[in-house]
């Protein structure tokens, strides 16, 4: 093989690579406009933890300048106790480490069918 074909297929394959690479990414950025003008960017939730009778979905919402860790946890309290959560949340992770996650806001969406509370 010549030092030129090297070259172009080089450059065929570099020229390809951002292609490939923005045509399989994990997860799609979405937007929404607020009523009051403000804009916030997010992902779609995923499964955190599952079984037959309970689900954490989440996900990343971002102003651009604060990010908040989205968490919809199904079931769900109903929407006068649910709206009393506002103590930080902790988290234990399976090697016994504990996280404290500062309360944001709890909100309830989709005509009160999903329960989202915003973390930080």
């Amino acid at each position: 093989m010549t030092m030129k074909a090297t070259i172009k297929k080089t450059i065929l394959f570099l020229g390809l690579l951002p292609i490939s690479i923005s045509a399989f990414s994990q997860c799609e950025i979405q937007n929404r406009i607020y009523p009051d003008g403000s804009m916030f960017y997010y992902i779609e939730p995923v499964n955190f933890y599952w079984t037959e009778s309970k689900e954490l979905k989440g996900g990343v919402e971002t102003d651009k300048e604060n990010y908040f860790l989205a968490l919809r946890p199904s079931p769900f309290p109903e929407k006068p106790a649910g709206n009393k959560l506002k103590d930080d949340l902790e988290l234990k992770l399976s090697n016994d480490s504990i996280y404290r996650l500062g309360h944001f806001d709890t909100r309830y969406m989709e005509h009160d069918t999903v329960m989202q509370m915003l973390i930080s």
